[in-house]
């Protein structure tokens, strides 16, 4: 079973992720994490790592791409962390489509919290974690954003024809893996 687990930077899908990965038995795998173990001598930050993507030439960018999909697609059992939008330093959102396409995903499932809440967790992460361009992100633009997220899964999960679960932040790590789960449960059923 492949799963997508996704939702804006700060929701918590690298917390979640975790104990679902502990209950479950599935490998957790975060795209930055993915693209790292193709970019074998790279070893700095996800913003880094995309910043150094972004400056190669888009043919040795897709087959970089290429690979971490094919190393996806080969894994039988996975969850893949990822944001499915970025949001862009001037403010547009960027759908990562092509490995929502290429690979094919048994479920989506999109953690929500608290705009307020997301915020005050990145700006109380360290600095060397933390992306800079979502330092600059007000709570009502997490709010928006959180909302783009939620069409755009939706949208891919009727596209796709794959269930989408939109999971909405419990305040507790466990419980919302406990309802994470309880998807993956109900997604396995209808594969």
């Amino acid at each position: 079973m492949k799963l997508l687990l996704t939702g804006v930077h700060g929701v918590g899908k690298s917390t979640v992720g975790t104990l679902v990965a502990q209950a479950t038995g599935f490998p957790l795998w975060g795209i930055s994490d993915l693209l790292r173990k193709d970019l074998l001598d790279f070893a700095g930050s996800s913003y880094a790592l995309r910043t150094m993507l972004n400056a190669l030439p888009v043919q040795k960018r897709a087959l970089v791409y290429q690979r971490v999909i094919n190393a996806l697609c080969e894994l039988e059992h996975v969850i893949l962390e990822m944001p499915i939008v970025e949001c862009e330093s001037f403010g547009i959102m960027i759908p990562r489509e092509p490995v929502l396409r290429l690979v094919p995903f048994d479920a989506f499932i999109l953690l929500e919290a608290d705009a307020a809440a997301i915020h005050e967790r990145r700006m109380t992460r360290p600095p060397k974690k933390q992306d800079p361009r979502y330092l600059t992100e007000s709570a009502d633009e997490i709010g928006t954003h959180q909302e783009l997220c939620r069409h755009m899964l939706i949208a891919f999960g009727v596209a796709l024809a794959r269930p989408a679960f939109i999971i909405r932040d419990a305040g507790n790590p466990s419980l919302t893996a406990q309802a994470v789960i309880s998807a993956i449960t109900t997604a396995r059923n209808d594969v």
